[in-house]
């Protein structure tokens, strides 16, 4: 029953259920991870991670718990614990686009920008089509300063998802730190009626002397 109403969505009945299902069997590694998936999914992160521990704690293989065990440590500033618990996760499954996103974002909010862009890479590699990988790895490139590539894939992210304001905004900012006011001008007209407050913020930079 718990699968069945965490798939429908009702997730306080899930929890409910999966919390019954490990009082019968306290070492149901699949119970506690969709315990913690249900916690998720009512925001409630820090019981969430409690789930996913004593899943991956009983059953080292539970690949979805580890990784957002990562993104609880990420959230929480513990890079050194997210960064061992989604090479964990690659090792076990070197095709895992998601893990490899989250080990560059540990690195990326570590303000380790070079070493986020491998792992990046390696998502996009693995889903080319993914426009929030191609996102971070264009923060981390304009972090880097390396502003041709940054301004590559800012505009790979505007071509898989036309309307995301950060890639809009951002792409402008790269025109005018290269000092093409006239594109720039265009990626505010793009951003007006997608982000209004983004696109007031982008013109006061345009429009700067």
């Amino acid at each position: 029953m718990g699968i069945a109403h965490y798939r429908s969505r009702k997730y306080s009945e899930a929890e409910a259920a999966f919390r019954s299902a490990i009082r019968y069997k306290a070492d149901y590694a699949m119970a506690h991870e969709y315990l913690g998936r249900s916690l998720d999914a009512q925001d409630r992160f820090d019981d969430a991670f409690a789930g996913y521990a004593a899943a991956a704690r009983i059953d080292k293989e539970r690949t979805h718990s580890r990784r957002r065990m990562g993104d609880h440590y990420v959230r929480n500033k513990q890079f050194t614990e997210a960064i061992r618990e989604y090479t964990a996760v690659i090792s076990a499954r070197p095709n895992d686009a998601d893990a490899h996103l989250g080990l560059g974002n540990a690195y990326f909010n570590d303000k380790k920008y070079a070493e986020a862009e491998p792992h990046y890479l390696n998502a996009i590699r693995h889903d080319p089509d993914w426009a929030l990988a191609h996102l971070y790895l264009a923060d981390a490139y304009r972090m880097l300063r390396r502003y041709g590539e940054a301004e590559a894939s800012y505009k790979n992210v505007e071509r898989l998802s036309p309307r995301d304001h950060r890639a809009i905004y951002w792409l402008g900012m790269i025109y005018l730190v290269n000092g093409d006011k006239m594109s720039a001008q265009g990626q505010y007209e793009k951003l007006k009626p997608i982000n209004s407050a983004q696109a007031e913020k982008l013109l006061e930079f345009i429009n700067r002397p």
